[in-house]
């Protein structure tokens, strides 16, 4: 092994214990990372999903069957996600419909703590 700092082989060991809601870790370049939503903030879940382009009353809908529901596969969560995607559920932006079903789930995965 060579002395000279530009040719000397570097071995890093890394653990991590992260405990907690929101532990989001992030390695390498140009990374970048948020957590919109935060456990149990109706608000933040109900502001994420009018970004997403959700109407209001779509909004209140789909916060209230996170809520109730409190399972990323409950039927209702599952049936308001096929109208996003159909298209039944108008959208106020030009996001796709999928995106916008996979960015629904993330939310509800924060507000859930099951990120």
């Amino acid at each position: 092994m060579s002395t000279e700092p530009a040719l000397a082989q570097m071995i890093f060991n890394i653990t991590n214990n992260i405990f907690g809601d929101g532990t989001n870790i992030a390695a390498g370049t140009h990374i970048g990372q948020r957590s919109v939503v935060q456990r149990g903030d109706l608000e933040s879940l109900r502001a994420e999903a009018t970004r997403l382009g959700l109407q209001s009353v779509d909004s209140d809908e789909y916060v209230e069957i996170v809520k109730s529901e409190s399972d990323l596969h409950g039927s209702r969560l599952s049936n308001f996600l096929d109208r996003v995607r159909t298209g039944s559920i108008h959208l106020g932006t030009g996001i796709a419909v999928d995106v916008v079903a996979g960015a629904l789930i993330e939310a509800a995965k924060q507000f859930l703590g099951l990120s």
